[in-house]
Formats: structure tokens, C-alpha cells, sequence
């Protein structure tokens, strides 16, 4: 099986089974499935700061208070503390691949608890 059937870009496996986070998802929608993925262009909004670059991507349905605590945290899991409130077109390209790095992980189920591994067998 190829990474992207497992992202939810071709058909659905025929047997066996891939889990994320110890969970069953073959057969959820791919939105279910709550994954992301970082392209190569980084995909940032330039009129966003890099804090709501990443939070931007949160669960729905969380408070405006619990968005910005995750994006703060994912901000120092990537050391970008000090650009946190800066605009996204002052960040070299390193930096704006750690934001978009971020920004998908904030996205994948159990980020908050650390469970980010993607397994399939």
C-alpha cells in the first residue's frame, strides 16, 4: 500500500488494515481521519502571523482561548517562539517550513497528546 492510499488519495486497501494512533481508519472519509499534508510550497497565508497560520488549522469547535494555547505550544515544539506574533513573509524558509510543519501536526488526532506515529500493517 502506498502512503498515498493510506492519505486517502486512491482507492480503498482491499485487506488488511492501517491504523493512526492505534485507531482503524480505513473506510473513514479522509477529513475523518483527521491527517495532513505538507506540500512542498508550504501553503501559508501571507496575511496571517504565524501563530494564526497554525492555529488556523485547529480542531472546529474549540474555544479561541484553547486554539492559541495549542498553537503556542506547537510554536515552541518548533522554536519559533519569538516569531509568534510576526508576519509570515519575515520568516526565512526554514522558519516557514517549521510553521507549516506545525500547522499539520497541531491537525492530526491525539496531537496534543503526543500520538503522532502513522502505522500501517
Amino acid at each position: 500500500m502506498s502512503e498515498a492510499h493510506a492519505r486517502g488519495c486512491g482507492p480503498e486497501p482491499t485487506h488488511g488494515e492501517i491504523l493512526i494512533g492505534g485507531e482503524q481508519v480505513v473506510g473513514l472519509a479522509p477529513v475523518e481521519r483527521r491527517t495532513a499534508m505538507m506540500f512542498q510550497s508550504y501553503a501559508l497565508f501571507p496575511h496571517l502571523n504565524v501563530r494564526d497560520n497554525i492555529a488556523l488549522r485547529c480542531v472546529r469547535g474549540m474555544s479561541a482561548a484553547d486554539r492559541r494555547k495549542a498553537a503556542d505550544a506547537m510554536i515552541e515544539k518548533v522554536r519559533l517562539t519569538e516569531l509568534a506574533t510576526g508576519c509570515r513573509r519575515n520568516c526565512q524558509a526554514g522558519q516557514q517550513q517549521r510553521v507549516a510543519l506545525a500547522r499539520a501536526a497541531i491537525t492530526a488526532r491525539g496531537a496534543a497528546a503526543g500520538r503522532t506515529a502513522v502505522r500501517a500493517r
